[in-house]
């Protein structure tokens, strides 16, 4: 049994407070001091005086510590999707790790994730290069690849490898984790469908923006939720137009987008389509949406500040901004 409707009015607090292309004009227009001042998150309250991305870590570090008072409210198998899904941070922290050793760049955003995660603070504060992390990843899901990849990141510097395999390993632990709820079809209609499309948008930066070939995208990026060959019929695509045709109808596609505009039209279309379920309490589709849709809210937050961070015409930035269901109100 799940106890989803406990978790309801969470979920609407949060959501009224992050939608509204209005209120991310707002954080456009202010000054970074205005910003920190009158940004009042619900609970986390870390937001320090460095910069632009205190802000955005105290968005992520609340959005945490709201999944995590969810747990509580939940069925054990319901919360063994959210601790899977809480693992995507717990990923950042080692790839920022990672990096801060590479680069040598001290004070990596790090997000503390409470219990049952050890890649966190402050159990890594005293780690001061790869082979020390490598070793400290003993007993973790994460050594083994570590063990495999760790020599070439330090030769070459390159991360991307290690970030594609670890999202891979989040999938799969998901799907497994999704499996045992005995809830597939809700988690699979929102979450997971939420997850396919960034798998989508990802494929078509690789193909289109970085000019990958399907071989090279495939070995990287094993099939999860679908057959392979639906995975190469994307990567065969002569063009973007026919690459899209080759979308779910339900995306609502013309075929006339170009590459920067189709993330942001999918994550619209996305939050549409969804939307309705947030409204469904006591479902674990409305709980798989709000998962879905925050993650998107969240973004529109970042492109807003990016834009106040380099001074950005606000008529630029609005058309990326993708809107939330509307009216929501707690």
């Amino acid at each position: 049994m799940a106890y989803h409707g406990a978790t309801y009015p969470k979920v609407m607090r949060w959501l009224s407070f992050f939608e509204g292309k209005k209120r991310l004009e707002d954080v456009w227009r202010t000054s970074l001091s205005e910003m920190l001042q009158r940004l009042e998150l619900p609970r986390s309250g870390r937001i320090g005086k460095e910069g632009i991305l205190d802000v955005e870590k105290a968005i992520h570090q609340e959005k945490i510590l709201l999944i995590r008072s969810l747990m509580r409210y939940e069925s054990k198998v319901t919360q063994d999707v959210l601790r899977v899904y809480l693992s995507r941070y717990e990923i950042k922290n080692l790839v920022n790790l990672v990096l801060s050793f590479v680069y040598h760049r001290p004070g990596s955003i790090l997000y503390e994730l409470g219990k049952g995660f050890r890649v966190q603070p402050p159990f890594v504060n005293d780690l001061k290069d790869l082979k020390e992390l490598q070793s400290f990843l003993l007993g973790t899901p994460y050594y083994r690849l570590a063990q495999q990849i760790f020599p070439e990141i330090e030769k070459t510097g390159e991360s991307f490898g290690l970030e594609v395999r670890l999202y891979e390993m989040f999938l799969e632990s998901l799907v497994e984790a999704v499996r045992r709820s005995g809830e597939w079809d809700a988690w699979r209609e929102t979450l997971l469908f939420g997850i396919e499309m960034e798998r989508i948008m990802f494929v078509a930066r690789m193909k289109f923006g970085y000019r990958r070939s399907a071989e090279e995208v495939l070995a990287y990026f094993p099939a999860v939720f679908e057959e392979r060959g639906y995975w190469r019929r994307l990567l065969n695509s002569e063009s973007l137009e026919e690459f899209i045709r080759l979308l779910p109808s339900s995306l609502g596609l013309t075929g006339g987008e170009n590459l920067q505009k189709l993330s942001q039209i999918i994550q619209q279309r996305v939050v549409t389509l969804l939307w309705p379920m947030v409204r469904r309490a006591g479902s674990a589709r409305f709980l798989g949406a709000f998962l879905v849709i925050q993650e998107i809210m969240t973004q529109n937050w970042q492109i807003a500040l990016e834009a106040q961070r380099y001074k950005l015409p606000w008529e630029e930035v609005s058309p990326f901004i993708v809107e939330g269901g509307g009216h929501v109100v707690f």
